[in-house]
């Protein structure tokens, strides 16, 4: 299959300039609005007591990891928070580029149960986890999921950010620049 991209001919099975490819072609739509109905839903669960299943796992991990300067209540509650942020970012796609960040960090988190807690996620660590286990396992998905969606939308303002300026730069012959027409001196 072949785009025009610049007026460029180009592969989009082998891209050769992966970076004018992304800056034109959108993230999935359907991928990118189901990674945002499941965030959002599962931090809007996080809000109400008993509601959701990774309630506990999740507060007593961060209460251990921040050692144990944060209460569980206060720790699920900014956790439901930076959930439902991230999950209408992917909904209404917006603000991708900052909550890219914060959902790599989300998403680097709920792997420290693994670490923290290999009595709850494994019945024989490695090679067997339980069912919170094979939750917290599932979150590879996720990560694959919101990199495909937020990473063209962070290399294009990554890209925007860092375009070089078109400004005539002086050059050492008197009258001219390197960009502009060499003016001409009477004497």
């Amino acid at each position: 299959m072949w785009t025009t991209v610049g007026g460029k001919k180009m592969s989009t099975t082998f891209c050769s300039a992966p970076n004018e490819l992304t800056r034109t072609v959108p993230a999935p739509t359907f991928l990118r609005l189901s990674a945002g109905i499941i965030y959002f839903f599962f931090g809007l669960l996080k809000f109400f007591p008993d509601l959701s299943p990774a309630e506990l796992l999740a507060g007593q991990s961060i209460m251990k990891f921040s050692m144990h300067m944060v209460d569980a209540n206060t720790a699920l509650w900014w956790l439901a928070v930076l959930e439902c942020s991230i999950g209408l970012s992917f909904l209404f796609n917006v603000f991708m580029q900052w909550l890219f960040f914060l959902f790599l960090f989300h998403q680097a988190s709920t792997f420290l149960p693994l670490f923290m807690f290999p009595e709850i996620t494994f019945k024989i660590a490695p090679f067997a986890p339980t069912l919170e286990g094979q939750y917290i396992l599932k979150n590879l998905i996720s990560v694959a999921a919101g990199w495909t969606v937020m990473l063209p939308a962070v290399k294009a303002s990554w890209a925007r950010s860092h375009a070089p300026l078109d400004i005539p730069l002086p050059d050492p012959v008197v009258g001219t620049s390197r960009n502009a027409e060499p003016s001409t001196v009477e004497v």
